[in-house]
């Protein structure tokens, strides 16, 4: 199969132009504030392309020749590079949707707040309708309550990276919406599972699997609010040292049970990263499963991608990936 592109500039289609100078074209999505990215590589030994305006909308699409392509996104014209001999031009775009072509200083600007007796969900709902943004929230952070914490001379956007770090999650701004979502749950935006892609060794240049220490901790301690008396009170899993104690406080010792049984299951895996260089598929994405049924130490376990790389050249197209083993 012959891999194939589209780009539309600002609702002018310009693939022609590009696929007759392309020299490499790039997209790299993943979980968290990094912007994806479309990264494209021209051959412009005859000076004849114009350099493009930042700001410029990009929309691309790839996949093979004969079959739909896949559309992986809006990309806003970020910055302009030219190189000699021989002279090539490379073109960085950053991933965006609507009013967040760039986020506003007003959520960049430090600031200092004490949050007080608050759920996660509510601190976030809060900073998401002061920025006029849609929060939408994993419901694995229901019941998370915060005594108090403080954001000292930090942005809201830093601030809820540090919320995102530490609960475990990844925080992104997609279509006027603030997303909060729990990493390595193989789910869409909107909640839904996303579809299990199998990689066959058949399709696979390389792979290589970490795996990290196991058992690190042999108990897990959860603290939970008790709302009737208002004191904080303590469950625990396991029974031998050294205890992990858990960053957060729940509302409820159900909630602090799950999360203390789930938390000692991890570190009883320990942690398993996988990296594969395969045969370019359109439809894998940041938060995608993966399962790869005919190599022996990796068969029979979904993987979540935490980061996906396209690449499109003369030589092919190819997908990096960077996965880690569903918990």
């Amino acid at each position: 199969m012959k891999p194939t592109f589209k780009i539309i500039a600002d609702s002018v289609d310009i693939t022609d132009l590009i696929s007759k100078r392309l020299v490499s074209l790039n997209i790299t999505d993943e979980t968290g504030l990094v912007s994806d990215k479309a990264e494209i590589l021209l051959d412009n030994r005859d000076s004849i392309l114009e350099i493009p305006a930042t700001g410029v909308n990009l929309e691309i699409s790839i996949g093979y020749e004969g079959k739909e392509l896949s559309l992986m996104g809006s990309y806003i014209v970020d910055t302009v590079e030219l190189m000699s001999p021989p002279l090539k031009m490379r073109v960085t775009a950053k991933a965006t949707n609507t009013k967040i072509k760039n986020l506003n200083s007003k959520i960049r600007s430090p600031k200092s707040k004490s949050w007080n007796k608050n759920s996660l969900i509510g601190i976030i709902e809060f900073i998401a309708k002061d920025h006029e943004f849609e929060a939408v929230i994993d419901e694995e952070f229901d019941q998370i309550f915060i005594k108090h914490i403080d954001q000292t001379d930090e942005s809201d956007i830093s601030f809820l990276s540090r919320l995102a770090r530490d609960y475990d999650a990844f925080i992104k701004f997609i279509d006027d919406k603030l997303i909060f979502i729990k990493k390595g749950t193989g789910t869409s935006i909107s909640g839904v599972e996303l579809p299990e892609a199998e990689i066959f060794e058949s399709e696979i240049t390389n792979w290589s699997l970490n795996i990290s220490e196991r058992g690190k901790f042999g108990r897990v301690r959860v603290k939970w609010h008790d709302l009737s008396d208002g004191k904080e009170k303590t469950v625990s899993h396991g029974s031998e040292e050294p205890t992990y104690a858990a960053r957060y406080v729940f509302a409820t010792q159900d909630r602090a049970n799950e999360i203390a049984k789930a938390k000692l299951a991890e570190f009883q895996r320990g942690i398993k990263k996988l990296s594969i260089s395969a045969a370019g598929n359109p439809t894998l994405s940041a938060e995608s499963k993966i399962t790869i049924p005919d190599v022996k130490y990796l068969q029979g376990q979904a993987w979540i991608i935490d980061n996906v790389t396209h690449n499109i050249s003369d030589s092919g197209y190819t997908t990096q990936i960077t996965a880690l083993l569903k918990l």
